[in-house]
């Protein structure tokens, strides 16, 4: 089985933030038809935070890196200050050119970002080889 199954069928939820509303939708619609059980949209890294922490089946994060006030990295190290039962399943995204962006870190896992725009099979791919 691969972890994107798992996570499926164990009614896993999701979350995917980013400041533009047409990224976000496609993201989410990727996570839906993977068969997540709920998919929130946020459009800040403050939204995304209380719904990961106001819903405890989230395992899945989905964030843009360069977003107005903070950033996905930013959000990932307030991230770790949470008691979760699961770690969450991190995967950072970005348009920005690898000279912009750099790779972060989430409990000791390189957080490198999925290059935008990517097709449902590449996240598929990346959620599947993500390591706790």
């Amino acid at each position: 089985m691969t972890i994107t199954r798992d996570l499926v069928t164990s009614g896993a939820e999701a979350v995917v933030v980013d400041d533009v509303p047409s990224a976000m939708k496609i993201m989410a619609r990727f996570l839906t038809r993977m068969g997540f059980s709920k998919v929130y949209q946020c459009n800040s890294t403050e939204q995304a935070f209380r719904t990961i922490t106001n819903h405890r089946r989230i395992q899945v994060l989905l964030s843009d890196v360069v977003m107005p006030g903070e950033s996905g990295y930013d959000l990932v190290k307030r991230l770790e200050t949470l008691e979760r039962e699961k770690p969450l399943i991190i995967i950072l995204t970005t348009s920005g050119s690898s000279e912009t962006v750099k790779a972060g870190s989430y409990r000791t896992v390189i957080l490198e970002p999925l290059r935008k725009p990517f097709s449902r099979e590449e996240l598929e791919r990346r959620l599947n080889d993500w390591h706790e």
